[in-house]
């Protein structure tokens, strides 16, 4: 007896040691068991895995990442990704060109950036994945266009515009082509953004503007074409955009970009009647001729023939409804037409939903 009851101790020394050794081989699971733990079916798993990875901080991203491609870890790991903080998120934007062939991983991604990141974050993202070509740059242009105040958040303006600061700071350091390309898609977009950012091109930044004039690309003019305001037109002391035009009609008259900047400029030297048809027709024509030749980006026609469209209305306003109804009813009828170039190729691109201008935008 006494023998057996003298066993009982070390017993349970050893049963002690075994339930250490347990919870010690619980507390240092690698950081991709515990990124696995966050899809455990147990509400406790997941919690515990949950703090472990918190407690790691900037460690367990990278394994928090590779956790996004997991179906049942997933919304964990975007989680522990946000509780994480601000150093979750330049990793986060570079795994994202990783992502693009696995959709869900991909919007999990974009969830954590888009928690995480400010909307000059957020633009500077898109315009990098625009300007080199990035298989991401449709999903974060998308992301750059949902920018808008939190309704919650008292402390921000809720007719604040989120991407007009980044935007105007992005053109005011001077842009090349390939950044001037995928600004101007977000001001074609949302033409509330579109106005103000051109209302402010005057002073210091007037250098910057007639630079981006002389970019001969089809998008970079339907942007300017579109929103070249009375100020910019008329205000300035010297006015290089009819000087600039001019050398393009003697360079390359069939050019897509000088059509657009003829039908821009030509109305507002009080060009109406059937010369005005004929340039929106010839504007119209060299962008399709030019997009059927070069495929640019998926929403690249889309957009200039929507400036088309949109030059189209000053150029009507102009037109005496009495005296002028056969210069109308042909105004009326290319415009049909680009309209439904338009739609078609808005249709083929599925590109976002053009934003409504507010009543005073121009």
């Amino acid at each position: 007896m006494s023998s057996t009851h003298s066993t009982h101790p070390l017993a349970a020394a050893c049963a002690v040691v075994l339930a250490v050794g347990i919870a010690l081989a619980g507390c240092t699971k690698p950081p991709d068991k515990l990124v696995t733990d966050l899809g455990d079916s147990q509400t406790l798993v997941r919690e515990k895995a949950r703090t472990a990875l918190k407690e790691l901080g900037p460690e367990a991203v990278p394994f928090l990442l590779d956790g996004l491609t997991d179906g049942e870890a997933r919304a964990g790991a975007a989680g522990v990704l946000i509780e994480i903080g601000d150093v979750s998120l330049e990793p986060t934007l570079a795994r994202l060109d990783q992502l693009c062939e696995e959709e869900e991983a991909l919007d999990s991604a974009l969830h954590v950036i888009t928690s995480l990141a400010s909307p000059s974050d957020i633009v500077d993202a898109y315009v990098a994945a625009s300007r080199e070509g990035r298989c991401t740059e449709r999903a974060l242009l998308g992301e750059s266009l949902a920018l808008k105040p939190d309704k919650t958040d008292v402390t921000v303006n809720i007719k604040e515009n989120l991407r007009y600061k980044p935007v105007r700071f992005a053109y005011k350091a001077s842009p090349d082509q390939s950044s001037s390309r995928a600004l101007a898609r977000l001001c074609l977009y949302d033409e509330a953004l579109g106005w103000k950012v051109s209302d402010m091109n005057r002073d210091k930044d007037e250098a910057i503007y007639f630079a981006q004039w002389r970019i001969k690309d089809p998008l970079v003019r339907a942007n300017l074409a579109t929103y070249l305001t009375a100020v910019i037109w008329s205000g300035y002391y010297e006015n290089e955009i009819p000087a600039i035009v001019k050398e393009e009609v003697k360079a390359d008259p069939d050019h897509a970009a000088t059509k657009l900047g003829l039908l821009a400029t030509g109305w507002r030297g009080r060009l109406n009647g059937p010369k005005a048809v004929a340039q929106l027709t010839e504007a119209h024509a060299a962008v399709v001729a030019h997009y059927a030749a070069e495929s640019g980006m998926f929403d690249e026609e889309c957009l200039c023939l929507h400036a088309v469209e949109e030059m189209a209305e000053p150029i009507r306003q102009l037109l005496d409804e009495k005296n002028r109804k056969k210069d109308i009813q042909a105004l009326d009828e290319v415009v049909a037409a680009v309209r439904t170039d338009r739609e078609a190729a808005c249709t083929a691109a599925a590109a976002p939903a053009f934003m409504p201008a507010p009543a005073t935008s121009r």
